[in-house]
């Protein structure tokens, strides 16, 4: 009813309860047209409108936007409405002629529910962006322990690993790939803590789009001047692809933040409790310095040979003899 309608928009005072009139609607359809698009918190609806009643319009608002409460106005004490409207889960139902005191009240208590419920979306809101904001140091802490410690429970790991975005798979082939830088000092001397962490920052970050050209995106600081790569092995090509990671690290590091790099590469392992063993067996290659070439500072640890790998080389150390 337009006098209805023009009361509630003159004579309650919606800005005294927080809140702001958006949009006034003389029927259920272009009320559904207006809220199907927007969010609103409130929608205050007489149960009889033209073209789509106030029950039909409140069934499409709940499913649509869950959050948005429903007060019902209407001059219709009929009991089968206030059950529907009572299904609806709305908050109110006033009846006509509306009493302005009434309104106020019942206005305070929805609005406080609604201020309660935005509070409540505000605080998660809050906590999500801070746990997303500490999820990289909470990846570089897991990934770190399982350099020092082993997992009792690999099931247990995995989904940790995984809730922490960590894509590794128990039954995949990786090897670890140890970078150490080696004019540290050098390059980081005069630098305070917040440029320090901004470099080492860099460094990760080249780690990472290197290891992405790969196929790999498993990239963490373990020490200060020490970060861990875990490249995805599975191709039976593997040794070209680390040797390849290696080098482009190598280059980019040097080229871009002018480090020199020490770099460790691990033979082939699949679980997660082998990480541990493969790291260290890449800082063994680094400290035992089994370089593939003079001039490149890239040591791999040696790689077990197997009877076929062991027939072939034995034959082409023969064949390649007598020729």
């Amino acid at each position: 009813e337009e006098a209805v309608l023009r009361g509630l928009k003159n004579h309650v005072s919606w800005q005294r309860h927080g809140g702001e009139i958006v949009g006034a609607c003389p029927n259920g359809q272009e009320a559904w047209n207006y809220v199907g698009e927007r969010r609103v918190d409130l929608v205050v609806t007489d149960v009889c409108t033209p073209f789509m009643d106030g029950i039909e319009l409140a069934k499409r608002v709940r499913a649509a936007h869950p959050r948005t409460k429903i007060l019902f106005v209407s001059g219709h004490a009929d009991v089968a409405y206030l059950k529907d409207a009572l299904k609806l889960d709305a908050v109110d139902y006033i009846l006509k002629s509306i009493d302005l005191d009434e309104m106020d009240q019942t206005l305070t208590r929805v609005m406080g529910i609604i201020g309660e419920e935005q509070a409540r979306e505000k605080k998660l809101y809050e906590m999500e962006e801070m746990l997303a904001q500490s999820m990289p140091l909470l990846r570089n802490r897991r990934l770190a322990s399982l350099l020092r410690e082993r997992d009792e429970d690999e099931a247990t790991a995995l989904s940790e690993l995984q809730y922490l975005g960590i894509p590794l798979e128990a039954s995949v082939h990786y090897a670890v790939m140890v970078v150490r830088l080696a004019n540290k000092w050098q390059a980081i001397g005069g630098m305070n803590e917040k440029e320090r962490m901004l470099f080492s920052l860099k460094i990760q970050t080249i780690c990472e789009e290197v290891l992405l050209r790969h196929g790999s995106s498993i990239c963490f600081k373990d020490r200060l001047s020490e970060y861990i790569l875990i490249v995805n092995a599975e191709r039976e090509d593997c040794e070209t692809t680390l040797l390849g990671v290696a080098a482009n690290v190598r280059e980019r590091l040097q080229a871009e933040l002018g480090l020199i790099v020490s770099i460790g590469i691990s033979g082939r392992f699949t679980g997660i409790f082998r990480i541990r063993d493969a790291y260290q067996s890449a800082c063994e290659a680094i400290e035992m310095r089994y370089l593939i070439d003079s001039e490149l500072p890239i040591s791999v640890n040696k790689y077990e040979e197997v009877d076929d790998l062991k027939i072939t080389r034995e034959r082409a150390e023969k064949e390649i003899g007598e020729a």
